[in-house]
């Protein structure tokens, strides 16, 4: 896998983590893989992921059309999603702010528990 080349246009966009516990999308880890007509992309999660916050992810990235491309494997703290190489990168930059408003909400509904 290859580092993005929007490295410098993804500081913009960096999830803010408060607290250590909390999650955040670390968006300068950013790496594509081509792969025919699509590119697969990777990003690292910081913070603490748990059972409870994995298992709260899972169930709205599932119930929410809008998140169901984000895939989190949260052995390697890792989601990845696929885009076709035609939307190009203001589709990744999109697909990224949705994985922020699905963490934030994960970390919301997690909060205190």
């Amino acid at each position: 896998m290859s580092t993005a080349g929007a490295g410098g246009a993804m500081k913009g966009v960096q999830s803010e983590s408060n607290g250590s516990d909390r999650v955040g999308v670390d968006h300068s880890t950013l790496k594509r893989e081509a792969s025919g007509s699509d590119v697969s992309y990777s990003v690292t999660l910081t913070g603490r992921i748990d059972s409870v916050w994995a298992e709260a992810y899972r169930i709205l990235q599932a119930d929410s059309s809008e998140f169901r491309r984000l895939r989190l494997d949260a052995s390697t703290r890792t989601v990845s999603f696929v885009c076709r190489a035609a939307e190009g990168h203001m589709q990744v930059f999109d697909v990224l702010e949705r994985l922020d408003a699905l963490i934030k909400r994960v970390n919301r509904q997690t909060s205190g528990k």
